[in-house]
């Protein structure tokens, strides 16, 4: 009997953390005693705190010309082994199947080879989601979100209930298995308990940031330095990488509260927006309804829009030492790049 666990998403719930587990314990390919599959692994460069492996080559659909032959090689993979349970994760599939329903029609031939198949995800809070995609987007060289603008779309893939219909429609005999982002119940556990392994396996991880929340004021100095490269078209997603690893070693008084680049008025729109679609995933699943409509009160406990107008010197000051005290970890143009802007953006500042 072959089993699939397929991790789907959503992005900002821990992905990149079960990639690392992964990543980190699996020996010769085998995780507990589950393949990750080998097809269309690559290296994540770019994800603060670690290089873990993911498969999103196959769940890029549409975005790369080998996509459709790499679930061949998906299908001979797995008939060729021996081996009865098999993980795919990328936190991309959420995303991709919401934009492209027919990407599953494609995929079913493959899918139709295991006997089971499990979609394994985690889901947040949309207003929580929708901010931390914000964040995300910063580190990509997406410059701010101006305060007064309100929310104008939402994304995709953010109808929760949405995605469990398309699922079921798509491929009905395969188990969607959701579950609520929280971190304090730990997602590797959660994780290893719906690929029915030993929680243990998380137990002996070395502590370490992986793709953490930046603050307030790291959140705007990346605004600063995306606007400042983006008359010259720079890709800025590998100078970003450099200077995350050198906020992340600054010392954790100057790190800061989290920045939440959205104002409450907003976060209770984007609430209301999705109320009856929560309310039947709640329903259908045997969650608490409350988990994505808290009541006012506690909205108003939670964290406002605080993305300061400037930054200050002390923390372009601090910033800057440890960038410096990365460099030999860094690519040398990168590094060289990324200090130029710096410099760039400490003259602005003086002159503005």
């Amino acid at each position: 009997m072959k089993t699939l666990y397929m991790h789907i998403g959503w992005r900002k719930t821990g992905s990149s953390a079960i990639q690392s587990l992964v990543t980190q314990t699996m020996r010769q390919g085998i995780f507990g005693n589950i393949v990750f599959l080998p097809v269309g692994l690559e290296r994540q460069k770019l994800v603060s705190g670690d290089a873990p492996l993911a498969h999103h080559p196959l769940a890029n659909y549409k975005h790369s010309e080998r996509w459709g032959q790499l679930w061949q090689d998906v299908a001979q993979f797995v008939k060729n082994s021996h081996h009865e349970k098999f993980l795919i994760s990328s936190e991309l599939f959420s995303l991709n199947f919401s934009r492209s329903p027919e990407m599953l029609d494609e995929m079913c031939p493959v899918l139709d080879l295991f006997d089971e198949v499990r979609f394994l995800s985690w889901i947040r809070r949309q207003d929580q989601y929708m901010a931390s995609i914000r964040v995300q987007n910063v580190k990509h060289g997406a410059k701010a979100v101006p305060k007064k603008e309100m929310v104008r779309r939402y994304p995709p893939d953010a109808n929760y209930h949405q995605m469990a219909l398309l699922l079921n429609e798509k491929f009905p005999r395969a188990t969607f298995v959701p579950h609520l982002y929280e971190r304090s119940k730990g997602v590797l556990k959660q994780f290893l308990l719906a690929t029915d392994l030993d929680s243990h396996l998380a137990e002996d991880l070395p502590g370490h940031f992986v793709n953490s929340s930046v603050s307030a004021e790291m959140y705007k100095f990346q605004t600063r330095l995306n606007a400042l490269a983006e008359p010259s078209k720079l890709r800025t997603d590998p100078l970003h990488a450099i200077l995350l690893k050198a906020w992340e070693a600054l010392p954790a008084d100057m790190r800061g509260q989290p920045a939440m680049p959205m104002t409450r008025a907003e976060r209770r729109i984007i609430l209301e927006h999705f109320q009856d679609s929560n309310f039947k995933l709640a329903e259908q699943f045997g969650f608490d309804p409350a988990f994505f409509n808290p009541r006012s009160d506690l909205i108003e406990a939670e964290p406002d829009y605080n993305i300061p107008a400037e930054v200050t010197g002390a923390f372009r000051k601090a910033i800057a030492n440890s960038v410096l005290s990365i460099r030999p970890q860094a690519e040398q143009g990168d590094f060289e790049m990324l200090w130029r802007l710096m410099q760039d953006e400490a003259k602005a500042s003086e002159g503005g």
